[in-house]
C-alpha cells in the first residue's frame, strides 16, 4: 500500500481550506506584505473575508467572496496568477495600469482538478517570482472518470521475495466503464510470470498534507475472467503526509478487499481497513464479510477525518447490496515514510500467490468515477452514564460530541423503550438554540410534543416518564454536550428497557440512533432465577468478552439454561442470541424466540 517517491517541497499548509498567508519572499522591500492578521475561510464561505496587507505604507484589501477574488488596481496595483499542482494556469491584472479586478476561482484554475496556489505581487517585485505568496486554495476536491488521459502512476510494492516488479500494467480502457466510455485498469502480473504482484495505481493530488475530513469513493468492477485469481482488490486509498511535531507522518486511510478462494472462516471475503495497531505499529484489522460478484459495478466509499486521525463510515452499494460500518473506533496509522508534505490516492490490485505453490494467476480490477470529497463531520452520540441501571427514578446523563463545536448542534434526543419506537415511550428532545427540553406524546407523533425551557423548575413528562428539570442540565465545552436528565417512571412502564440516543446539528447532520444501554423499571418480577449483571457494561468494538452474571434463589447449580440476547431491540431476529446448557441433568426449554 505505501510507496516512496521524490515529492517537491512547498510551503506548509495553514488549515482547512482557504489559507490567507502573508511572508516576505522577494528580496525588493515594495515587495514585502505585512498582514494584520491570518484568516481561514471555506471554499465558499458564508459572509466575506477580508485581509488587509500594508504594501508600501498602503492598505490593501483582498476580498475573498463567493469564490472571487477582488482588488481595486486604482489604489492597490497588483497582478494575480493561479497555479495548479505547481503549474501556471493563468494571469490576470499584470498591467499595474489596469483600474480594477475580479477573478473567480474557475477563471484561475483554467478548469483543472487538484491544488490551487494562488499567487499575488505588487510593483516593485521584479518579477512574479520574486513576489509573494498571499494565499493558497489547498485542499480542493477531486474527481476522475478516465474519459480523458489523467496522470496516474505506477508502483509495484515488494513485500516479499515472492513479489516482482515490471509485472503489471495500469492504463485507461474501454473494456468496461461505469459511465462513459472508459475506465482504469489495474492488472496485477499481466505478463503472466510465477511470482506475486502487488500493483498500485496513484496520483498526486497535492504538494501538501491535507485536514479536515475527507471521503474518498469510486467504483470498482472485479473481472470475471480472474475473480478467482486474485489475493486483494478492490484496494484503496488515501496517503496524507504532514509535518507533525517536527516529524514526517504519513497517515494512509486504506481498504482492501481479501479475494482469496483459498481463505476460509472469518478471513473469507473479508474487507480490512489500515489501522494503528499500538503506537507505531500498524496493520489490517478485519471489520466486515461480504462477497463481490464479477462482472458487477460497486460504489465503495470510505471517510477519513485528519484532524483527529481517525476513520469514518464505508459504505459498499451496488449488486443489491447497501452495508455502512462505522469505523470510527480505528486510529489512522501514521507512520514515518516520507520526508516531504504530500497527498496521494491509490487504486491497487494484487494476484493470488503462494511461494510454497508458485503458479500463473492475474487479478484485473477496474475502477471509474473516482472522487476525493469534503467529509461531513457528523455529531455523535458519546457515551451514557451509568450504562445499566434500574429503579423508578434516574438521573441519567448523555454526552454528545459535535466535530464543529456544541455550538452547532440543533437538537439532540434521548429514547427509553422496549425498541426503537416513540409510541408508548420516554421519547425526549432538547433543543439547543432554545434551551428547552420537550417530549413526545403517547402515540410517538413527533409533530405533538410539549416542553418547557431548561430553567431548573417545573417539569416535563408523558405517560411513561417525567421529568424533574430541577437536577437537569444541558451543558456544553469545547466539542462536548452533556444532558442530564433527572427521570421518574410510571409503574405502568415496568420492565426491561433500551436506552437510545441520537443528535443532529443546525447543518442536519445526523448521528442516527445509537443504543446506549438498559435501565429496568420495577416492579420486576420477584421470581428467581434473574439476571443480576453483565461487564463491561457499554462497548463499540467488533470483538469483546463480555461477562454475564445470572442468580439462583438457592443455588448456582440449579440453574439449566441461561440467556444473553445482543440486538438493538430485545428481538431475537438477526440478533446475536444464546443459550447455553450449564446443567448435569436433563435440560429442556420451550418456545422460539424467547426463553421459558
Amino acid at each position: 500500500m505505501l510507496f516512496k517517491k521524490r515529492l517537491v517541497t512547498r510551503y506548509a499548509a495553514v488549515g482547512v481550506g482557504f489559507a490567507w498567508i502573508c511572508c516576505q519572499i522577494g528580496p525588493d522591500a515594495n515587495a514585502q506584505l505585512a498582514c494584520g492578521s491570518a484568516k481561514i475561510a471555506g471554499l465558499v464561505p458564508p459572509s466575506a473575508e477580508l485581509t488587509v496587507c500594508q504594501t508600501a505604507g498602503r492598505s490593501c484589501p483582498i476580498l475573498q467572496l463567493d469564490r472571487t477574488v477582488a482588488w481595486d488596481a486604482s489604489t492597490c496595483p497588483m497582478a494575480v496568477q493561479g497555479y495548479m499542482n505547481g503549474q501556471l494556469t493563468a494571469e490576470f491584472g499584470k498591467d499595474a495600469g489596469v483600474a480594477s479586478g475580479s477573478v473567480s476561482l474557475g477563471q484561475l484554475t483554467n478548469g483543472g482538478e487538484g491544488e490551487l496556489d494562488i499567487k499575488i505581487w505588487v510593483p516593485g517585485a521584479s518579477s512574479p517570482s520574486d513576489s509573494t505568496f498571499v494565499f493558497a486554495v489547498r485542499g480542493l476536491p477531486f474527481a476522475d472518470d478516465f474519459e480523458k488521459p489523467g496522470a496516474w502512476g505506477m508502483f509495484e510494492e515488494i513485500v516479499s521475495p515472492c513479489y516482482r516488479d515490471n509485472l503489471g500494467a495500469v492504463s485507461r480502457t474501454s473494456d468496461v466503464a461505469y459511465s462513459g466510455q472508459y475506465s482504469l485498469l489495474v492488472d496485477a502480473n499481466q505478463v503472466g510470470s510465477t511470482y506475486s504482484n502487488h500493483l498500485i495505481a496513484n496520483q498526486q493530488l497535492s504538494h501538501y498534507g491535507r485536514s479536515g475530513r475527507w471521503k474518498f469513493c469510486t467504483r470498482t468492477y472485479v473481472s470475471p475472467e480472474t475473480a478467482k485469481t486474485g489475493q486483494t482488490g478492490p484496494e484503496w486509498s488515501q496517503q496524507n503526509t504532514r509535518l507533525v511535531d517536527s516529524q514526517y507522518r504519513t497517515y494512509t486511510a486504506g481498504i482492501q478487499r481479501r479475494s482469496s478462494p483459498f481463505l476460509q472462516g472469518p478471513d473469507l471475503d473479508s474487507w480490512a481497513a489500515w489501522i494503528e495497531k499500538a503506537p507505531g505499529q500498524a496493520g489490517w484489522e478485519p471489520f466486515m464479510n461480504q462477497a463481490l460478484e464479477p462482472g458487477v459495478w460497486y460504489s465503495v466509499c470510505v471517510e477519513a477525518d485528519y484532524d483527529r486521525n481517525v476513520y469514518g463510515l464505508f459504505r459498499l452499494t451496488g449488486g443489491g447490496i447497501d452495508r455502512q460500518v462505522d469505523l470510527s473506533q480505528y486510529k489512522i496509522a501514521g507512520e514515518a515514510k516520507f520526508s516531504e508534505e504530500a497527498f496521494w490516492l491509490t487504486l491497487e490490485s494484487e494476484n493470488l500467490f503462494s511461494c510454497d505453490s508458485p503458479g500463473v494467476f492475474e487479478n484485473k480490477i477496474y475502477y471509474d468515477d473516482v472522487q476525493l470529497l469534503r467529509g461531513v463531520a457528523l455529531p455523535l452520540v458519546f457515551s451514557l452514564t451509568p450504562a445499566v441501571s434500574s429503579g423508578s427514578s434516574q438521573i441519567l446523563t448523555v454526552t454528545y460530541n459535535a466535530p464543529g463545536g456544541y455550538q452547532t448542534l440543533d437538537v439532540v434526543n434521548a429514547l427509553i423503550n422496549t425498541a426503537l419506537d416513540g409510541r408508548q415511550a420516554c421519547y425526549l428532545a432538547y433543543s439547543r438554540p432554545s434551551n428547552a427540553l420537550y417530549i413526545v406524546a403517547d402515540n410517538g407523533d413527533a409533530t405533538q410534543i410539549s416542553g418547557k425551557v431548561m430553567d431548573g423548575t417545573g417539569t416535563v413528562g408523558n405517560s411513561q416518564c417525567t421529568v424533574a428539570l430541577a437536577g437537569s442540565l444541558a451543558t456544553g465545552n469545547g466539542n462536548t454536550f452533556t444532558l442530564v436528565l433527572n427521570l421518574s417512571f410510571s409503574a405502568s412502564f415496568t420492565g426491561h428497557k433500551v436506552v437510545y440516543a441520537a443528535a443532529c446539528d443546525l447543518d442536519g447532520n445526523n448521528s442516527g440512533w445509537q443504543t446506549m444501554g438498559v435501565h429496568a423499571v420495577p416492579p420486576l418480577p420477584a421470581t428467581f432465577p434473574n439476571p443480576t449483571g453483565l461487564s463491561p457494561s457499554w462497548g463499540n468494538t467488533l470483538a469483546q468478552t463480555i461477562t454475564f452474571s445470572y442468580q439462583d434463589q438457592s443455588s448456582a447449580t440449579n440453574l439449566q439454561t441461561v440467556w444473553a440476547l445482543i440486538n438493538t431491540a430485545i428481538d431475537g431476529r438477526e440478533a446475536c442470541y444464546v443459550a447455553p446448557e450449564l446443567c448435569t441433568k436433563p435440560c429442556s426449554t420451550t418456545g422460539a424466540g424467547r426463553p421459558s
